[in-house]
């Protein structure tokens, strides 16, 4: 069964070690969706995939938050209104 979730965190997406890990993390996991800046430090993170993938990845990102320099991780459901290719875009 898949899922779609929609990720709201505050950080820094200039960052290179965030951007690196939220790509390494959809890849591995076969996850598609996409990273957007919304404010200056509020960061959209919309993902699907196999529920157990999405889990995972959700999991990672909470054990990483403090590294990642993230704050206020919240997540919530979302229905996929767009079709993302299949593929994971963090879009500047």
């Amino acid at each position: 069964m898949n899922k779609c979730v929609l990720i709201t965190v505050l950080g820094d997406l200039s960052s290179e070690a965030l951007q690196s890990f939220l790509l390494k993390e959809a890849q591995k996991r076969k996850l598609e969706g996409t990273v957007h800046l919304e404010d200056s430090d509020r960061i959209k993170i919309a993902l699907f995939g196999a529920k157990d993938n999405v889990d995972q990845f959700v999991d990672n990102l909470y054990d990483h938050c403090t590294k990642l320099k993230l704050s206020e991780i919240e997540v919530e459901p979302f229905f996929k209104n767009k079709d993302f290719r299949g593929v994971f875009r963090i879009l500047k």
